[in-house]
C-alpha cells in the first residue's frame, strides 16, 4: 500500500464514522476538508474515468430540488427560516454527493483505489461493532450486567444504523467470494468472526429497527442469490439465519417483552398529543417505545393529511406542527423519517424521493446482475436506509448527508463497473 492509500484511511474510515454522533461537527468537517484535497489529489494522478450517468436519477434529483424551493418559499409557515435551512443542508448533501462520485471515479481507473475505498467505507461502519462490544463488555466486565442501548460513540438510535451497514457490506461479501471473489481484505475465517461480532453488538444495542433492517438485508440477499440462478444452500443459510436471529432477540431482550400487546391496545385508542418531548403519555403496562412510536405516527401522519403541501423544510417539522395544534415544545421528530418529510415537504416532495431511490435502487439492481462487485452492497446500503427511515428519524441532517456520501459512491461506482463489463462483452463478440 502506497502513502497516498495509507492517508486514505485516516480520513474516510472518520468521515463515515462520526455521521450523526453529536460533538463530533468539527472532527466531521476535518475529515471531509482532508477527505476533498485527497480526493483532487488522486484525480490528478490517477485520471478518473469519463462516465456519462444516468439521466433518470439526475431529473428526479432536479425535480425534487425545485420542488423543494418552490414549496419553500409558495407553502412554508415560515420561509425566512425554512428555506435557508433547506439551502444549508442541501448544499452540504450534494457537496457530500460530489466527493462519492468523484471518489468513485477514481477507484473505477485504478484498482488500488477501490480497494482501499471500498474496505474505508466498511472500516467506518465497524467501528460502531468495535464501540459497541467494547462499551458493554465493560459493561458486563464492572457492572455484571449490559447497559441498555448505548455505544461509545453515542446512544443505540445513533449507532444502530452504522452496525447494520456493516452487516450490509458483509452479506455482500459473503454472496461475492461465492463468485470465488474477494473485496474486503481478509480470510473467510475472519469474514466470519466479524459477522456474528456484527450480530451481537446489534442484540446488545437491543435496537428494534436494527433487528428489522438485519432481516430484510437477508432476504434482499436470498432473493439476490435466487435472481443470479443458484446458489440454494445461500438462500436456506439466509432463512436459518433469520429464524436463529429472531429467536435470540426475543429470548435476550426485555424490549420486545409486550410489544403486540401493546401495539393492538393503541391502534383502539383515540389519537391522541404527546405530553412530553421526552417520553409522552405512556399507559401502565405498555411497552414504552411501540406505543410512542405509534402515537407519533399517527399525530403526524394526521398533520400530513391536514398539510398535503407541507409546512415548510426541517427536520423539526413534526415539533412544529405539534405546537401548531396545542401541543407542547421540544419535540423534534415523529420517529419516522418518511411522516418527517412528508410532514416538511409535502406529499409531492416525498414521492419525488421515493421515486428517486427507486430509481437508484433499481440501477444498482441491474449492476448486480450484470456482475458488478459494488452492486449488491449498494443496493443493502439503501435498503439499510429506507427501512430505517421508515421507523426512525434519519431523514434530515448529517445522517442524511452520510448515507448520501457512501450511496453516491457505490451508485457510480456499480454503475461504472456494470457499464465496463458491457464494453468489455461487446468487444469480445466483435
Amino acid at each position: 500500500m502506497n502513502f497516498g492509500n495509507w492517508f486514505g484511511y485516516v480520513w474516510l474510515p472518520g468521515l463515515v464514522a462520526f455521521q450523526s454522533i453529536p460533538g463530533t461537527g468539527a472532527l466531521r468537517t476535518a475529515f471531509l476538508l482532508i477527505g476533498i484535497g485527497h480526493t483532487l489529489k488522486l484525480s490528478l494522478s490517477d485520471k478518473p474515468v469519463r462516465l456519462a450517468l444516468p439521466k433518470l436519477e439526475g431529473w428526479l434529483l432536479m425535480l425534487l430540488i425545485v420542488w423543494l424551493v418552490i414549496q419553500n418559499i409558495a407553502f412554508s409557515a415560515d420561509s425566512r427560516t425554512t428555506l435557508p435551512n433547506f439551502m444549508s443542508e442541501w448544499l452540504k448533501l450534494l457537496l457530500m454527493v460530489g466527493l462519492g462520485v468523484q471518489l468513485a471515479r477514481v477507484a473505477c481507473a485504478n484498482t488500488q483505489s477501490a480497494s482501499w475505498i471500498m474496505a474505508g467505507l466498511f472500516a467506518g461502519h465497524f467501528l460502531h461493532v468495535i464501540a459497541t462490544l467494547v462499551r458493554q463488555g465493560w459493561s458486563l466486565a464492572t457492572l455484571g450486567r449490559m447497559a441498555v442501548g448505548p455505544s461509545i460513540l453515542g446512544g443505540y438510535d445513533l449507532v444502530s444504523p452504522f452496525v447494520t451497514g456493516a452487516f450490509g457490506f458483509l452479506l455482500a461479501e459473503v454472496v461475492l467470494r461465492i463468485s470465488r471473489l474477494r473485496w474486503l481484505p481478509m480470510s473467510n475465517s475472519w469474514l466470519a468472526v466479524m459477522i456474528v461480532a456484527t450480530v451481537v453488538a446489534q442484540g446488545m444495542l437491543q435496537a428494534k429497527a436494527g433487528l428489522l433492517v438485519m432481516l430484510i438485508m437477508l432476504l434482499v440477499v436470498g432473493i439476490a442469490v435466487s435472481a443470479r440462478g443458484g446458489g440454494k444452500m445461500v438462500v436456506l443459510a439466509c432463512a436459518l439465519c433469520s429464524v436463529l436471529l429472531i429467536a435470540g432477540t426475543l429470548a435476550t431482550s426485555d424490549r420486545w417483552s409486550g410489544v403486540f400487546a401493546t401495539v393492538a391496545d393503541e391502534l383502539k385508542s383515540p389519537t391522541s398529543i404527546p405530553t412530553s418531548s421526552d417520553i409522552g403519555s405512556v399507559p401502565d403496562g405498555r411497552e414504552e417505545s411501540a406505543w410512542l412510536r405509534l402515537t407519533w405516527a399517527r399525530q403526524g401522519i394526521q398533520g400530513i393529511l391536514a398539510n398535503p403541501l407541507g409546512i415548510g423544510y426541517g427536520a423539526n417539522a413534526f415539533g412544529r406542527y405539534l405546537e401548531s395544534i396545542g401541543g407542547p415544545s421540544g419535540f423534534v421528530s415523529s420517529h419516522s423519517g418518511w411522516i418527517d418529510f412528508a410532514l416538511a415537504n409535502g406529499i409531492v416532495g416525498l414521492v419525488l424521493l421515493l421515486a428517486l431511490f427507486a430509481a437508484i435502487f433499481r440501477t444498482n439492481w441491474h449492476s448486480y446482475q450484470s456482475g458488478s462487485v459494488a452492486g449488491l452492497a449498494a443496493v443493502l446500503v439503501l435498503v439499510n436506509f429506507v427501512v430505517r427511515s421508515a421507523v426512525d428519524g434519519v431523514l434530515s441532517g448529517s445522517r442524511m448527508t452520510g448515507f448520501s456520501f457512501v450511496a453516491a459512491m457505490l451508485w457510480v461506482y456499480a454503475y461504472s463497473m456494470d457499464r465496463s463489463s458491457e464494453g468489455k462483452s461487446a468487444r469480445a463478440s466483435n
